[in-house]
């Protein structure tokens, strides 16, 4: 059976796609009135490290996080429009 580590893929392209949308259906979610509950079955480590550790082996936040956080960087030195949903992210 595959052994699954989170740490290896945290701040990947697939990562940031899955909080994403989570940011979204959760905001949905909270435009009609009365209670929410979330349950998160398949939540990992609070924090995982980027700069050192399991996710500098597959270097897949390079190609997620990082990347994404040289986009924001350069739109704002271009003083670009930053999409709504990478604001909130």
């Amino acid at each position: 059976m595959f052994s699954y580590r989170h740490a290896f893929h945290a701040g990947s392209h697939a990562d940031i796609l899955k909080h994403l949308t989570r940011i979204h259906l959760v905001e949905y979610l909270q435009e009609k009135p009365g209670a929410l509950t979330i349950v998160d079955t398949h939540a990992g480590a609070d924090v995982y490290s980027l700069q050192d550790g399991f996710s500098t082996v597959s270097k897949e936040a390079d190609g997620g996080i990082f990347r994404l956080t040289q986009y924001v960087k350069t739109c704002r030195r271009a003083n670009t429009l930053i999409p709504e949903s990478i604001q909130e992210y």
